[in-house]
């Protein structure tokens, strides 16, 4: 049966239909083969209509890549050329330029943005205001750890009262119209918390007066609150913060939590090789989805076309081989993701996903997670969510 003929053999099933609930489906889970990354992920970023992501690797599906890589929606390419060593941490879409620790690829090289930060600096960046921030190692000259790029130069806007703002910062989020910083520096103003401030684009300020065992490490925002981790020993702590008052959300032994999404309904943290998720207020975790040799870690998470992505450090996933990549999706009807399933909306935004072009919230073109994409079988899975049965 053609395509055509299948869809509207399905929109007339669709039309005699009673009002859908929502399928309670298993999630599907898709692992890059051991090939796929040789090296962990450490961030993603959205960008160019698809998801890029950094790390340690130097190489992609066997093919040389500079610790830089882009998915197109089927496959993951090496972006850029050599040159480019090390473990890349933070990347960010600023003015159409992929930017990932401060460095921009313009044929045939990478090349710093300007010259005052090396990228072995910097932790973390962000786009504030429809500017770029970087920040990390606390730079003399620059008298700061947090900096703002401006006329093809980094100024230093992290001058606090009494001492410069330093000596380091490990991460930066925008929440609540404020840039964010977090890490192991002295109060941004006079009697205010050290080690969390926010930045209004003038001034840094404190956020309320959270007690943290040690200094926070990663920043995350999801449902509408800012997550906060840290470690303490071998154990590793996450706090919210609600925009008015300090939560302390749970403690974990022997892993730190390092990656923070808003996901189906709910707020996933990735601790080690497991997921903690709250879904309407209560934690619960996931089993060890993922092993490694050493300790398993997932560093960055990424929500793209319906899709958690993973990124981390581990080589199996369930028992099966895993590079560092895994994604996991949940499927229903609400395939547009506005909360309104098996709408008239979900089956335009479906084909005109099949047509090339996937609403940012869409749960893609490969809907039954078999690694072809936007074939007959996917459109088949289509009708049966629609039907209230799972893909």
């Amino acid at each position: 049966m053609s395509r055509l003929m299948q869809a509207l053999v399905g929109i007339s099933v669709i039309a005699a239909l009673p009002a859908l609930a929502r399928a309670q489906c298993p999630p599907l889970w898709a692992q890059e083969t051991a090939a796929a990354f040789n090296g962990a992920i450490r961030d993603f970023t959205q960008w160019n209509g698809g998801l890029a992501a950094v790390g340690g690797f130097t190489q992609v599906n066997g093919q040389p890549a500079p610790g830089v890589a882009v998915w197109n929606g089927e496959t993951w390419t090496p972006h850029g050329g050599a040159g480019f060593p090390g473990t890349h941490r933070s990347a960010v879409a600023f003015n159409n330029w992929l930017v990932v620790d401060g460095m921009v690829w313009i044929a045939p090289f990478w090349v710093p943005l300007a010259n005052q930060l090396s990228f072995t600096t910097i932790n973390a960046m962000a786009v504030y205001n429809g500017e770029l921030y970087a920040a990390g190692t606390y730079n003399s000259n620059l008298n700061s750890c947090v900096w703002k790029f401006v006329n093809w130069s980094w100024v230093g806007v992290g001058l606090g009262n009494p001492v410069e703002f330093g000596p380091v910062v490990n991460d930066l989020q925008v929440y609540n119209g404020k840039l964010v910083a977090c890490g192991n520096f002295w109060a941004p103003t006079q009697g205010s918390t050290p080690n969390i401030a926010q930045w209004n684009g003038t001034t840094w300020s404190s956020l309320g007066t959270p007690t943290f065992p040690t200094q926070p490490r990663t920043l995350g925002v999801a449902q509408g609150e800012l997550f906060v981790s840290g470690y303490i020993g071998l154990n590793g702590y996450v706090m919210s913060y609600n925009g008015t008052a300090w939560r302390n959300e749970f403690t974990t032994a022997n892993n730190e939590a390092t990656a923070f999404a808003e996901y189906d309904d709910a707020v996933f943290v990735g601790v080690g090789g497991r997921f903690m998720v709250r879904r309407n207020g209560v934690w619960t975790s996931s089993p060890q989805y993922f092993t490694s040799p050493g300790i398993p870690t997932t560093y960055d998470f990424a929500v793209h076309h319906g899709t958690l992505f993973i990124g981390g450090s581990f080589n199996t996933l369930l028992g099966q081989p895993a590079a560092n990549l895994a994604r996991y999706t949940i499927r229903t009807s609400d395939y547009d993701g506005d909360g309104d399933f098996g709408a008239d909306a979900d089956i335009e935004a479906f084909f005109a996903c099949l047509g090339g072009a996937c609403c940012p919230t869409c749960a893609g073109p490969d809907l039954n997670g078999d690694g072809d994409v936007g074939t007959d079988a996917d459109i088949e899975s289509f009708f049966r969510l629609l039907g209230g049965g799972c893909a």
